[in-house]
């Protein structure tokens, strides 16, 4: 399972690491909660030729309640953007501070 997927390129990596493997049935979820986003990692697995990937678009808690149970996570979590302020000023506008959840 892939959680934060698009735009695909570790998808891809791994999807074709698994169509390799021993796998009886090498399948990865890719999942992209943005819409936008996951139509873009939908263009670059076919792209690539990958077919071996399922790709969803579901918030990452809604997988805590599925009935399924995936071999390995891999969550390359979001960065702050911080790079993204050398290009457009306006990323800064969007930052918040706030306190974590307990």
């Amino acid at each position: 399972l892939d959680m934060c997927a698009a735009p695909g390129g570790k998808a891809i990596q791994l999807a074709e690491a698994l169509e390799l493997s021993s796998c009886s049935i090498p399948v990865l979820v890719a999942n992209e909660p943005n819409p936008e986003r996951a139509m873009r990692l939908r263009a670059n697995l076919l792209r690539c030729g990958v077919q071996s990937v399922m790709v969803s678009e579901l918030p990452g808690e809604d997988f805590s309640e599925m009935p399924c149970i995936f071999h390995a996570v891999l969550v390359d979590a979001p960065c702050s953007a911080e790079a993204n302020v050398r290009r457009d000023r306006r990323v800064l506008d969007r930052w918040r501070v706030s306190k974590p959840s307990e």
